[in-house]
């Protein structure tokens, strides 16, 4: 049985699978299976994925009869994993070498049930390689333990950004959300973090997030508010979860995220913002007891859409948020570039 089942769901990424199943099978840590989920593929990945398992036993493939989304695929999954440990790799990225080394060393050491790595590079075709989501990712949380509350909406929520116990994970009977199309980590991470009593952070090796362009027909601000819908659906099953939860208020989540606000351009905004309202009141006791967890630029989206709804849907969140974010990274730059050039501790 191998130590670590690496999980990569495939849909379509004939051209970028490889590049994602070398960096898995170079790994420094070598005692691995890697379970391929073939979400009936229209391109060649699944040819791909059987030179693959011809090269290499460790390669499995999954290949399932009827296209279900990422959530069913990862849960499949999870349901053929054998390791101990179980991670998450989407089939367009890859990592570092080193990657599973070190998130497993941490999870061995520390004896926790999820490691959660911090260190995330976005690669964009033409442009300078930048972090990714750096008010997520450049929190300057380092080998250092963190209550589950706080990685919810806080750290990065990404899946791939997490190593977990499956013991753990089986336990508690952590699932993606089928019919989710957008937003599932946020969610599995909500069930995997509320139910443990710390994560531990590091910040070491790195993952690569590579950003496509879609070639779907509808234009980008269209599939951006498709986004957005499918981000408020998922924040209302988050909601929804620790309602009817009995959760301590010690360890009550953030519940909201700033990118499920649209921009004021959007032809949907309006009927988007009604239902952000809407959730924003669902989800007010909780807030009222976290407010300390969200900034002053989101506390105003709350209270604005609650106590002066009129006046705040017209008011450019998002700018707001993006400019008091570029000043505060700026220093955080600044200061995770003078960390590296040993000039800061």
């Amino acid at each position: 049985m191998a130590e670590i089942s690496v999980i990569i769901p495939v849909y379509n990424v004939a051209e970028y699978l490889s590049k994602s199943l070398d960096s898995a099978l170079m790994q420094t840590f070598g005692d691995i299976e890697v379970i391929c989920v073939n979400d009936c593929s229209k391109d060649n990945s699944l040819a791909v994925l059987k030179e693959y398992t011809a090269r290499d036993e460790r390669v499995k493939i999954v290949d399932l009869k009827e296209n279900k989304g990422v959530s069913n695929a990862r849960n499949m999954g999870l349901k053929e994993a054998c390791g101990k440990y179980v991670y998450f790799l989407d089939a367009d990225d890859w990592i570092d070498a080193d990657y599973l080394e070190k998130m497993h060393a941490a999870m061995v050491e520390k004896n926790v049930d999820i490691v959660l790595n911090t260190n995330a590079v976005c690669h964009r075709l033409g442009t300078q390689d930048s972090p990714f989501l750096p008010h997520y990712t450049l929190n300057f949380f380092e080998n250092d333990y963190i209550r589950g509350s706080e990685a919810v909406c806080r750290l990065i929520w990404n899946v791939w950004a997490n190593f977990y116990s499956k013991s753990f994970v089986d336990r508690i009977g952590a699932q993606f959300p089928v019919g989710y199309p957008y937003g599932e980590d946020l969610y599995f991470q909500l069930l995997t973090s509320l139910n443990t009593d710390k994560v531990y952070v590091i910040r070491n090796s790195q993952y690569h997030y590579l950003v496509r362009e879609s070639g779907a027909s509808k234009t980008f601000e269209d599939a951006n508010m498709g986004h957005i819908e499918q981000l408020i659906r998922i924040l209302n099953l988050m909601g929804e979860y620790v309602l009817n939860k009995s959760i301590t208020d010690q360890n009550l989540p953030k519940l909201f995220v700033p990118e499920a606000y649209p921009p004021l351009s959007a032809s949907k905004k309006d009927e988007l913002i009604l239902q952000i309202r809407d959730y924003i009141a669902k989800i007010e006791p909780i807030y009222q007891k976290t407010r300390g967890y969200y900034p002053p630029e989101e506390q105003e989206i709350f209270d604005g859409l609650l106590n002066d709804f009129e006046n705040a849907k017209n008011i450019d969140f998002l700018h707001k948020i993006k400019m008091s974010r570029l000043k505060k990274y700026a220093a955080g730059f600044l200061r995770d570039h003078l960390k590296k050039k040993g000039l800061m501790k």
